[in-house]
């Protein structure tokens, strides 16, 4: 299945990688490699992530945590693609994104 990244979330990944690479050198690269592995791992098997409020307006919407950082990665399974809604920082609102879907 296809996974497409909205714009909002990839500047999310950006600027969290960027902070963790201020924190200690070569940090950031290892949180992207993070986020890469749970892309990897929602395109193997979307459904085996938790449904975000299951049956919001009919959306299969789905969270799947970060391994290693305090970050959850928000996506929808439409019938041909996965899209990636939002990158959200643990102490975000739980809903944070959801109004970047149509």
């Amino acid at each position: 299945m296809n996974l497409v990244v909205l714009s909002p979330a990839e500047l999310e990944a950006s600027e969290a990688a960027l902070w963790y690479e201020e924190q200690r050198s070569h940090l950031g690269d290892e949180f992207l490699i993070e986020m890469m592995s749970a892309f990897d791992r929602i395109t193997r098997n979307p459904d085996q992530y938790p449904k975000l409020l299951p049956g919001i307006a009919g959306r299969d919407l789905r969270v799947c945590l970060l391994r290693r950082f305090p970050y959850s990665v928000i996506f929808e399974c439409q019938s041909e693609e996965l899209i990636v809604v939002a990158i959200s920082h643990g102490r975000r609102e739980p809903l944070y994104g959801l109004d970047r879907i149509d």
